[in-house]
């Protein structure tokens, strides 16, 4: 069931985009995004701000970004919605995005800034003919300003890898559907963007001389490698998911670091800011030069965690046909199993089974819906209701 939705929560402004082709006049498709849009407005209130944009070889403004005043003027728009032709996602992307960028009427105090959010929902692959690295571009683009995208993917024919592309560049949040699934994941990400508590919040890393950021994944509770890492200034500022209440994020990474002759030595400072809020935190490295220490970890939860998340992804990357992540992952899986301390930790015991599994499957061979499936069960995992933020370096 979905937590309660608390007055205390932030306003939202919220755009949905939905795909109206051809194929989604199948089955409850069309007719089931409508019945969750509908919810979905319903519950917003008048200091919310929405919009609802389709898309087929046109996109259609089905309602411009406005205030959510009379949703009955919502309702009956989005009822007329019809399925037709084809699927030009990167234009509705475009235009949703214009409709949530629209000067906003209201004066908000500080930490009160709205959650922006654009719900995709579409079951085919684009016809627009536009690389996934222009995707990718217009997402950093659109988390820039704040807005983030949870991409809905429904059936067997959508583009898995683009939509989950969307989503991680836009610090958002893919799912793969069945139509039976649409109506409550809408009210599901109503609830989400009601217990957010810290919109458009950024980490910010900053390396020691002769240290080196190798390489960064989120790890919970989404899984994919981030790549909008922005270096200015000698900081690295990474854009990262809406906080939610009770929810934690972890972020893993790998930083080289040169010898040094101390004991002690800070070798980052990460820092977690949003508005005015700045939580700041050392990154240490100790050395010796006792060789029996050098095997003592305080914390391999750390690499462990890396190691799986990174499995995970090129399994992914494996079910999308590339071979040789695939032998990769089959590789690092057989190092995990090997390592004692992945199953002291019952997360990393668990996601190192979900990977075995998967490639197990792999071999056997695995239909379209399958693969869509397992990708989902890779990208995302269980939530963790601890603390609202949670570094582990």
């Amino acid at each position: 069931m979905p937590k309660k939705i608390t007055a205390a929560s932030l306003p939202l402004n919220v755009c949905l985009l939905i795909d109206k082709s051809g194929s989604m006049a199948g089955g409850k498709k069309l007719e089931n995004a409508k019945k969750g849009a509908i919810n979905l407005i319903t519950q917003l209130e008048g200091r919310d701000y929405a919009g609802i944009v389709a898309f087929e070889s046109e996109v259609d403004v089905v309602v411009p970004g406005q205030h959510v005043t009379d949703t009955s003027v919502f309702v009956t728009e989005i009822n007329k919605m019809e399925a037709r032709r084809k699927t030009e996602l990167y234009k509705g992307l475009e235009t949703a995005f214009s409709e949530l960028m629209k000067p906003l009427h209201t004066v908000y105090g500080p930490g009160k800034e709205p959650v922006r959010r654009i719900i995709l929902l579409s079951d085919g692959d684009p016809t627009d003919k536009k690389p996934e690295s222009d995707y990718r571009e217009l997402a950093r683009k659109i988390r820039g300003t704040g807005i983030t995208i949870t991409a809905l993917g429904v059936g067997e024919e959508y583009n898995e890898d683009l939509l989950s592309a969307l989503a991680e560049e836009s610090g958002g949040v893919w799912y793969h559907l069945t139509p039976d699934d649409i109506p409550d994941i809408f009210l599901r990400e109503l609830v989400d963007m009601k217990t957010v508590i810290s919109s458009q919040p950024e980490l910010v890393l900053t390396l020691s001389e002769g240290c080196e950021l190798t390489d960064i994944y989120k790890a919970v509770p989404e899984v994919y490698r981030i790549s909008n890492v922005t270096k200015r200034n000698g900081e690295h500022r990474i854009p990262i998911s809406d906080i939610a209440a009770g929810e934690s994020q972890t972020f893993v990474a790998r930083i080289a670091v040169p010898p040094r002759p101390k004991e002690g030595y800070t070798a980052a400072q990460i820092t977690l800011i949003n508005g005015h809020l700045r939580v700041r935190e050392d990154i240490t490295v100790n050395y010796s030069e006792d060789k029996s220490l050098w095997s003592i970890e305080t914390d391999p939860l750390s690499r462990t965690l890396f190691a799986v998340a990174e499995t995970q992804m090129k399994v992914k990357s494996g079910l999308s046909g590339d071979e040789t992540a695939l032998t990769q992952a089959e590789t690092q899986l057989k190092t995990l199993l090997k390592d004692p301390d992945v199953t002291k930790v019952r997360e990393v015991a668990e996601r190192t089974g979900l990977i075995k599994r998967i490639l197990t499957k792999i071999k056997k061979g695995m239909n379209k819906e399958e693969k869509k499936k397992a990708k989902a069960e890779l990208t995302r995992i269980g939530r963790v209701e601890h603390e609202v933020f949670v570094l582990r370096s």
